[in-house]
């Protein structure tokens, strides 16, 4: 509380102003409105909840831009949302089909095709590219949300979610996504110098 205090003339950094993407007037687009139903935020600082949504898949579209639906601000922090990636069984145990504690691991789905944080309108990805949805691409995404809540009151609610805008207008190259980096990284206390390493087998190297 003392920190909120002192920090009361900061500028709030939502969003006024909207998504700016020209290609969102292609007749060919269609928006898609993924949303937590009205949901408890616990009472505890910062949680991770996922949710599972199945997308059209009649035939190919490419995910062109999406837009935040922001239900309350007072705990939203930020926003991924996975492509999850075909199952060579039929075990479907990785779908949460109602919001669920997620952490920060998702099984089956681990391509990042949007982020959403506070000040950001969304995102029109450039003309060469779109993400591949439906019946050749992603079938299936789970969106986590990840909720701030210092004060760990226990009255919040909140559904966002984010509009998602796919075409069947195929664009000349399907996005993609390499994440590099350490998932967690041992820092100990008291070392005036701390070095971290890392690597990459060629057996994932020579997929690029």
């Amino acid at each position: 509380p003392h920190c909120m205090e002192r920090n009361k003339d900061w500028e709030f950094c939502d969003v006024e102003t909207e998504l700016k993407c020209d290609a969102l007037n292609d007749p060919d687009v269609q928006s898609v409105e993924i949303r937590f139903p009205p949901t408890r935020v616990p009472s505890r600082e910062t949680t991770y909840w996922c949710m599972t949504y199945d997308l059209p898949q009649d035939e190919d579209y490419h995910l062109i831009a999406y837009k935040p639906l922001i239900d309350n601000w007072n705990v939203m922090h930020h926003i991924l949302l996975f492509g999850c990636g075909e199952s060579e069984s039929n075990d479907t145990s990785w779908k949460l089909d109602n919001p669920t504690e997620c952490g920060m691991a998702l099984g089956a789905c681990t391509d990042i095709i949007a982020v959403w944080t506070v000040g950001v309108n969304g995102a029109c990805y450039p003309d060469e590219f779109g993400f591949r949805v439906g019946k050749h691409g992603y079938k299936s995404v789970t969106m986590q949300f990840h909720w701030n809540n210092p004060m760990e009151s226990s009255d919040f609610v909140d559904s966002s979610g984010l509009e998602l805008f796919i075409s069947t207008d195929i664009r000349p190259n399907d996005g993609g996504i390499m994440m590099v980096g350490q998932r967690y990284l041992n820092i100990p206390p008291h070392n005036p110098w701390v070095t971290q390493t890392g690597g990459c087998p060629s057996a994932r190297t020579e997929k690029l």
